[in-house]
């Protein structure tokens, strides 16, 4: 889990999918592409990048379901 966002890293993601798979219940998945992003943790720094994912991370939040996971 990143510190910053409270988002999963690439491998717990992949392991928290494979739970669902194997669970048998249902899940979706939505992937996110953040046009020039790369763009802006050059130009901007890293800091600014994570600052860039944590408010598209609280703003998908804030419209989830309360079971729902980000």
């Amino acid at each position: 889990m990143s510190p910053f966002d409270q988002l999963p890293d690439r491998p717990r993601l992949l392991e928290q999918l494979q739970r669902a798979i194997a669970d048998g219940g249902r899940f979706g998945l939505l992937v996110f592409n953040l046009q020039r992003f790369r763009e802006v943790n050059v130009e901007f720094g890293p800091l600014t990048g994570d600052l860039v994912l944590a408010a598209v991370a609280e703003r998908v939040g804030a419209v989830l379901r309360p079971d729902d996971r980000l």
